[in-house]
């Protein structure tokens, strides 16, 4: 499923898709949710449609709510950042809206979940070190839990590793990937001639893709926390 800049969603099957039509403006981030589709777009809307029918179930408008990001903690509830500079979490069977985090200083422009379902990590634009800060929120209790400095630019995108509780990787306009583990630095790498990283995966192995304004990179952990390879292509 893609979101696109002429305000549709698209269900692939193949090379044939189904268009979603719903919004009015640019469709900023998609997620599956069980047997639905959630979108996410500039015109403050969140949308939900189901994947059999694609016929759309619900709309829900939150004044001001410009989607950066979507993503799910495994059970009902639905992430979301925004241009706002708040996170917010939505139960995904009715789109309602269960709470609002404390509003940040910059915009909040990308999202994560851990595996346990438990912690949020949120990454802030910003520049010249002002701002651009990764965030871990708590899901249970509603609250943040830490604010990680050391990118110099926006932070374009986060994510756990799977199965761990806190160790997460970053990536930002400035091409400084770093992972952190409980709050601490634990790997700085700038790729040289790569331009901004704009996603990251990172899997079990501690094997790290991210793909850039130049291409992908490929880089492996080691058991210490050293790069011990670094592939372009």
């Amino acid at each position: 499923v893609t979101g696109c800049r002429d305000t549709c969603g698209r269900l692939w099957n193949g090379a044939t898709a189904t268009t979603l039509t719903g919004h009015t403006l640019v469709v900023t981030a998609v997620v599956l949710s069980g047997d639905r589709i959630i979108s996410g777009s500039r015109d403050n809307c969140i949308n939900a449609w189901d994947i059999a029918t694609s016929k759309l179930l619900y709309s829900i408008t939150e004044s001001r709510n410009l989607i950066t990001s979507l993503t799910m903690t495994g059970g009902h509830l639905l992430v979301q950042t925004s241009e706002d500079k708040r996170v917010r979490l939505w139960d995904t069977r009715n789109l309602e809206l269960v709470h609002v985090y404390p509003v940040k200083q910059y915009i909040q422009s990308c999202c994560d979940v851990n595996t346990a379902g438990t912690l949020i990590v949120t990454g802030s634009n910003g520049f010249n070190g002002v701002g651009c800060e990764v965030s871990l929120w708590d899901i249970r209790n509603r609250m943040l839990l830490k604010e990680m400095h050391g990118h110099e630019q926006s932070v374009n995108t986060v994510r756990f590793f799977p199965e761990t509780t806190e160790m997460v990787v970053s990536g930002s306009k400035d091409s400084l990937l770093k992972v952190w583990d409980k709050g601490a630095e634990i790997i700085e790498k700038r790729l040289p001639g790569q331009g901004a990283i704009t996603d990251v995966i990172a899997y079990r192995d501690r094997n790290i893709i991210c793909s850039t304004n130049n291409g992908c990179v490929k880089l492996t952990v080691d058991d210490e926390d050293f790069i011990v390879d670094m592939l372009c292509f």
